[in-house]
């Protein structure tokens, strides 16, 4: 005996599930047999065929965020360091050549 799947929907047509019967039960109501196109992320049953009626802003909020690796925040992190590190160094270098000229300005 074969089995068959059926898609039951909501009072609105929305999805809910999948039912399972054997050959020769009746489809309930709120169901159908019609296959479900794939992929598809917001199903509809409406005027007797499936429907994706996601919108933009939910199917953007699906979209996997970016997550940098430890790596790559560790390697930025190492890059500003270095910058501040070098600023640091120029500063201070520049500090040295004004003291050193107050010094021989001061000194007779």
């Amino acid at each position: 005996m074969k089995n068959i799947i059926v898609h039951k929907y909501d009072e609105n047509g929305f999805y809910l599930e999948d039912i399972h019967l054997k050959e020769g039960e009746s489809i309930p109501e709120n169901s159908t047999s019609e296959p479900m196109p794939q992929p598809i992320y917001k199903p509809r049953f409406i005027d007797g065929r499936w429907v994706d009626v996601i919108t933009e802003e939910e199917r953007e909020a699906m979209k996997p965020v970016y997550v940098p690796s430890d790596i790559e925040i560790l390697q930025k992190e190492n890059a500003l360091l270095k910058a501040q590190n070098q600023a640091l160094t120029e500063r201070s270098d520049f500090h040295e050549e004004i003291l050193t000229e107050i010094i021989l300005t001061i000194a007779p």
